[in-house]
């Protein structure tokens, strides 16, 4: 994508396979973090259910814009279980 321009990520959660609701939350991590939404921020799940978060990106238009590939990373926090949360 153009600088100025966006794109959208949309990511599927698992089946959460637990006998409670559980709430996740999503933080951007990395470089492209600056330029990267989590929609909605928080996700809540109950048992059986799978959800879907989107990911919008909008690289400014200035020079710390890197041209190229860009890896992206979210931080997922688990409400429930939060010890069980991995960051690189």
């Amino acid at each position: 994508m153009d600088p100025g321009g966006s794109a959208t990520v949309r990511l599927r959660l698992r089946r959460n396979t637990g006998e409670v609701v559980d709430e996740y939350r999503f933080v951007p991590v990395g470089d492209l973090s600056p330029w990267t939404t989590v929609e909605p921020q928080t996700l809540r799940l109950y048992p059986g259910t799978t959800g879907t978060v989107e990911v919008p990106f909008a690289p400014s238009r200035t020079p710390d814009a890197a041209a190229g590939p860009n890896a992206y990373g979210l931080h997922i926090i688990p409400t429930e279980h939060p010890e069980a949360c991995w960051s690189p």
